[in-house]
């Protein structure tokens, strides 16, 4: 099937179609349309790797039956699968499945060529997914982070956090975790720091 025509109205078909692409190509399936992920950048990867440390680290402290996936898997509906950076799950790796359960959290890397769809229409279809209690955002090319929390008595409403600037506390609840953005960004280097 050439990528062009590529439509898969279930995940099964597109799960079956990444068996046969080149390694290393990353992919998601919004509305029954394969979208090619570019690959990250180092500053990505470095955030990546602290957060999932860090989640991993309060999630053994608080909640010994949560796990951290990176990346992670959120089946959204029959017809759009995303891969966030990192996600929560309240169980362990089943290794006959492909699919983690639903998370409970979800981490999204911002880079300059995903941030508007992932601040935008990602976080709209990860809203829509009722397990998932937190959505964090955070910048790879500056020191900011969005965190979406369901609000407690209305599962309905999210309210948005905000940090900015090099003093901030990254609060994630589902980890229970407090992160400070000199320890998120300590191995980060922004052009207007050099």
């Amino acid at each position: 099937m050439s990528l062009e025509r590529a439509h898969f109205p279930a995940i099964d078909g597109f799960l079956a179609w990444l068996d046969l692409r080149p390694e290393g190509e990353g992919w998601e399936l919004v509305d029954g349309s394969p979208v090619a992920m570019a690959p990250p950048a180092d500053a990505h990867n470095v955030l990546v790797a602290t957060l999932a440390g860090a989640v991993q680290g309060g999630l053994a402290r608080s909640r010994p039956s949560c796990f951290v996936r990176t990346p992670g898997t959120v089946q959204v509906s029959a017809s759009t699968l995303l891969i966030p950076d990192i996600t929560v799950v309240g169980a362990k790796a089943d290794a006959s499945k492909r699919l983690a359960p639903s998370p409970l959290l979800v981490i999204e890397v911002l880079s300059p060529s995903t941030r508007k769809g992932d601040r935008g229409w990602k976080v709209a279809l990860y809203r829509s997914v009722p397990e998932i209690a937190e959505i964090v955002l955070i910048d790879s090319q500056s020191r900011y982070a969005e965190v979406h929390r369901r609000l407690p008595g209305d599962p309905s409403r999210l309210l948005c956090d905000l940090a900015t600037g090099p003093a901030e506390i990254l609060r994630i609840e589902t980890a229970a975790i407090d992160l400070s953005f000199a320890e998120l960004y300590a191995a980060i280097t922004f052009a207007d720091e050099t």
